[in-house]
């Protein structure tokens, strides 16, 4: 067992976005680390969190981990007891990451998402309005997945090649696939 500390913003946000437990796609259940970042995805929404800013205790191998517990230190950071799972294939994230890391959108938008819940509504709201206009109304996300970075703010880009969103700041990156809007 290995354990990591990370702020409990981002560590909540990541784990959040995993595949719920007992899906059939089982490594997205699970958090995987490279070099660089800590990645988690359920194929509808993907995040990444940069190393460097997790905290001390940072020494692991590239693979995926499974999250055995998580322990709240204080009111901003968590220690996640993890234990490397072998054999098992995480879904090749880098490909979803690289269309964005490699282009310039022609749209952004700031965005910051409260956590009060009347002030949180309003601006998820407006984000999906927000977030149709830069795909020219092709598109939303949905709610749901906006609602999880609530308490940060982002820029937010839309990818006209990858139909994508992409909320970024300086610590986390997020892709939500959208959802078609038909006439």
């Amino acid at each position: 067992m290995q354990k990591i500390l990370m702020k409990k913003d981002l560590s909540n946000l990541l784990l959040s976005m995993r595949e719920k437990a007992g899906s059939a796609r089982y490594p997205m259940e699970h958090l995987y680390f490279d070099d660089d970042y800590v990645y988690a995805t359920n194929g509808r929404i993907a995040g990444r969190v940069k190393q460097e800013t997790m905290g001390a205790g940072l020494a692991l191998e590239k693979g995926l981990y499974k999250v055995l517990s998580i322990e709240k230190l204080d009111s901003s950071v968590n220690e996640l007891y993890l234990e490397p799972l072998i054999d098992i294939t995480y879904p090749d994230i880098d490909i979803i990451f690289k269309t964005v890391d490699d282009y310039t959108p022609e749209k952004t938008i700031d965005i910051s998402i409260p956590t009060k819940k009347r002030e949180k509504n309003q601006v998820i709201s407006t984000t999906i309005a927000k977030t149709a206009i830069l795909s020219n109304h092709e598109c939303c996300c949905d709610y749901t997945y906006i609602e999880l970075l609530k308490g940060m703010s982002y820029t937010l880009s839309y990818n006209q090649s990858g139909k994508q969103y992409y909320f970024r700041n300086e610590e986390i990156d997020v892709i939500i696939l959208p959802l078609t809007v038909k006439e």
